[in-house]
């Protein structure tokens, strides 16, 4: 009689190490990875991660799994380009050894690393990318990769992954074109990639990233697997699963709706879906008046009001010295901008599009994100809105 086979021998451990590993969203995900060839399985588990920002450490120490630790991966040079001074005395370049302690002196089967990325975005200006301080934040890069390559050298990492903006490619051409020298010094084979996050999870946003994959060439065989592509999904398909904007009971707090003016809900309400603010230009005005519409604009040319726009043959008040919204109106209704192309940042999304990316910046200009939502239709927009005629 046979005997039982052991299933647990057939499952082997992968551990994983992150540099720049922020509140560890990338740390968690490797953690919930599943791997599985023949017969043979594979569970995550993060050995360390590194940090310059405390709070971002203490998320990921609690998201990993496993203590972070906080350091500075920056060189002397660099630190002084970025912070455009000397660091503090108890400041010291991290060295391989740091690296290793972060890690609990394991060794790491993969490192993933995705560093900073302001001065590779599109979110910057071309000028200030090239800047000293920009520049020092870039070559991290090529830093944070030589220190792991370095702390592991006596026995190689099989695989380093390096996530970043598509824009590396070419603002980064030749921090990448050094960082692949770096790592075939070592015995690597480099790939470099672009994906869409969007597409890999079957999502309803777009997302478009860089990928960088070295694999140690005695490690690894030549064959790495790619996940398949799905198929975007629409921004109603997903938010049909949330309760309705305004429906404290059922979403909590976080759901509520904007305490906007009823003015500004009807101007919202005729942008088109797939539009912007443009599509206002669509509509038939004349007088002043909505002729199409039974609502009417209030026309006020009071120049005692503080906060207003100026006709284009009315002359302008005293500029003060204080800059201040309440010091008066000096905005103008300039009749010469008709038919000119204007910003498409600020519009509303159709129910059936995927979204756009939403980035780490707070404001009006980031894109349009707002959704045309056809379950609205007859619902309450918020407690907080008066109509006109209920004051």
């Amino acid at each position: 009689m046979n005997a039982p086979i052991n299933i647990r021998a057939l499952e082997r451990e992968i551990r994983h190490f992150h540099l720049f590993c922020g509140l560890g969203g990338g740390a968690k995900g490797f953690n919930r990875g599943q791997a599985r060839v023949g017969k043979t399985t594979a569970r995550f588990r993060c050995i360390g991660g590194i940090d310059n920002n405390a709070s971002a450490i203490k998320d990921f120490s609690r998201l990993a799994g496993v203590e972070g630790t906080c350091l500075d991966l920056f060189s002397r040079e660099q630190y002084i380009a970025f912070h455009g001074h000397e660091p503090p005395p108890d400041w010291r370049e991290a060295t391989p050894q740091d690296l290793h302690t972060a890690a609990g002196h394991e060794r790491p089967h993969i490192i993933f690393l995705s560093a900073p990325c302001k001065g590779f975005s599109g979110l910057l200006a071309e000028g200030l990318s090239k800047t000293d301080r920009y520049q020092s934040l870039n070559a991290l890069t090529l830093r944070g990769i030589w220190l792991a390559l370095e702390a592991w050298k006596h026995d190689p990492t099989e695989l380093f992954v390096f996530e970043n903006v598509p824009r590396i490619m070419t603002r980064g051409r030749h921090l990448l074109d050094r960082i692949g020298e770096l790592l075939r010094q070592y015995g690597y084979a480099v790939a470099e990639t672009t994906h869409d996050c969007g597409e890999l999870g079957g999502l309803s946003q777009s997302r478009k990233r860089f990928l960088l994959v070295a694999r140690h060439m005695e490690k690894v065989p030549p064959v790495l697997y790619e996940p398949e592509k799905r198929s975007l999904k629409s921004i109603g398909s997903l938010l049909s699963r949330f309760p309705l904007p305004g429906d404290i009971e059922a979403a909590g707090p976080m759901h509520r709706v904007p305490a906007l003016q009823w003015k500004t809900w009807v101007r919202l309400a005729f942008v088109e879906a797939g539009s912007d603010w443009r599509s206002l230009n669509k509509l038939a005005v004349e007088n002043g008046y909505l002729s199409e519409y039974l609502l009417m604009p209030e026309s006020r040319w009071d120049n005692s009001l503080q906060y207003g726009v100026k006709r284009w043959n009315d002359a302008s008040g005293t500029i003060a010295a204080r800059s201040h919204p309440a010091n008066g109106k000096f905005s103008v209704a300039n009749p010469r901008i008709d038919g000119h192309p204007r910003s498409v940042q600020m519009g509303v999304r159709p129910w059936s599009e995927t979204a756009p990316v939403v980035t780490g910046k707070m404001m009006v200009g980031g894109g349009p994100h707002s959704v045309a939502d056809p379950r609205l239709q007859g619902a309450p927009l918020s407690n907080n809105t008066k109509h006109p005629s209920n004051p």
